[in-house]
């Protein structure tokens, strides 16, 4: 049986696009050590747990700074860092009512953070494979590459973000492309595209119309 569909897209990419992921062979798994470090995260940032890190706390460096399973995590809260963030996305940060938001808050903050990128990829969480958006910022003053985890309400270097969630990036859009790149799709009767499978493969459907526009419009002519 052949790993694409009949248009030709690679089924586990398909999984991911039209569900929540897809599992993942055992040999595949994130590694323990990440996971576990994930899941300490995942508390830490939520409101009920904040008497928890307190003492990791660096005021001066408006910084938390632990130590997970042997690994040095320095890391911030978006809830606590970040201002003139639409209070839609800010109020969920320490609740559960944070998940399952990431596409779409990491479009709604984009412009309200200077030299901010949304990347698109997958992640490792246990058994599984996800698709998950993030916000990629430079620190104009330390140079620093950080993301943002709308998710988890983390704002963390980039490089070991990379690291611990064994993120791998399938595409990275600048808001002020949105618009320009969803007239596009007007154009060819995309516009209806969902969110997800803009942000995970956009720059490639931008080729893809180019290239072919021509046949496109030819077809199109026909009816």
């Amino acid at each position: 049986m052949s790993k694409y569909d009949k248009v030709g897209i690679n089924e586990k990419t398909k999984e991911i696009l039209t569900s929540d992921g897809y599992f993942l062979s055992q040999s595949e798994y994130g590694t323990q050590e990440n996971l576990y470090i994930i899941s300490i995260l995942k508390d830490y940032t939520l409101e009920i747990n904040k008497k928890l890190i307190q003492k990791f706390y660096d005021k001066e460096k408006n910084m938390y700074t632990c130590n997970i399973n042997g690994c040095n995590i320095s890391f911030q809260l978006a809830s606590e860092s970040l201002e003139n963030i639409p209070e839609k996305v800010m109020k969920d940060l320490e609740t559960y009512n944070r998940y399952r938001k990431c596409h779409l808050n990491s479009v709604i903050t984009s412009p309200f953070l200077a030299n901010s990128k949304i990347l698109t990829g997958i992640i490792k969480l246990e058994s599984k494979c996800i698709l998950h958006s993030v916000l990629e910022i430079k620190e104009l003053d330390s140079r620093k590459i950080k993301i943002i985890d709308w998710t988890r309400n983390l704002i963390i270097e980039k490089e070991l973000y990379l690291k611990i969630f064994e993120f791998h990036i399938l595409e990275e859009i600048e808001f002020k492309n949105i618009l320009e790149d969803f007239a596009l799709f007007s154009k060819y009767n995309l516009d209806r595209i969902s969110l997800k499978i803009y942000l995970a493969l956009g720059n490639e459907i931008k080729k893809d119309l180019n290239k072919n526009s021509f046949l496109i419009e030819e077809k199109h002519n026909k009816r």
